[in-house]
């Protein structure tokens, strides 16, 4: 892999996020992660190669062993034992948040491509309170409807492994404080 281009992030200490261009990851996938990306397209193959490569990397880079990061049924990110994380990927760039598991730590990240989330996935995605909420910050609804898109993503990242439901995503609300650049999203009681 070459180093250069991965950047780092602890957002907390013991959590190390990873991104990366993908042309910036370099090497054959683990061995028996091949297995799992045989039905996929080439670039889709790519993709998941360079994002658990990522992984492997944050995993080594905080102690963890060098493991392959298989797939669940349902696409989910499996960690080796004693790990936990979450992987996102565009067709140009990934990321991999890693950390020890412990008790009650989810991981969610998501990485969208810019500009507006098109109309039809809108109707799904944003409930009346954030569609109000993004004409009144600034830039928009073309600024900032991805970034709802993804806060979803990453609490249905979170709250599938800790219940094993899958969040629609009008049972999360999201708030976003631009001036800040952080958000709340809260899933539906």
């Amino acid at each position: 892999m070459t180093g250069a281009a991965v950047e780092s992030w602890t957002p907390e200490p013991g959590l190390l996020c990873l991104c990366a261009p993908i042309v910036a990851i370099t090497g054959p996938a683990a061995a028996s992660e091949q297995a799992l990306f045989a039905a996929m397209a080439p670039g889709r193959q790519r993709q998941s190669a360079a994002v658990r490569a990522l992984a492997r990397q944050a995993l080594q880079q905080l102690g963890g062993p060098l493991a392959a990061i298989g797939r669940g049924a349902v696409g989910e990110p499996l960690f080796p034992a004693g790990w936990v994380g979450s992987l996102s990927h565009t067709a140009a760039h990934c990321a991999a948040l890693v950390a020890a598991a412990r008790p009650g730590l989810y991981l969610g990240v998501d990485l969208e491509e810019g500009g507006a989330l098109p109309e039809d996935a809108a109707t799904l995605v944003l409930n009346r309170a954030e569609a109000e909420m993004l004409r009144q910050l600034p830039g928009g609804y073309p600024r900032w409807s991805r970034a709802v898109f993804a806060a979803k993503e990453c609490v249905h990242k979170c709250v599938h492994p800790a219940t094993g439901t899958f969040l629609e995503f009008d049972e999360v609300t999201v708030r976003l404080d631009a001036a800040a650049g952080r958000f709340e999203a809260r899933p539906r009681s």
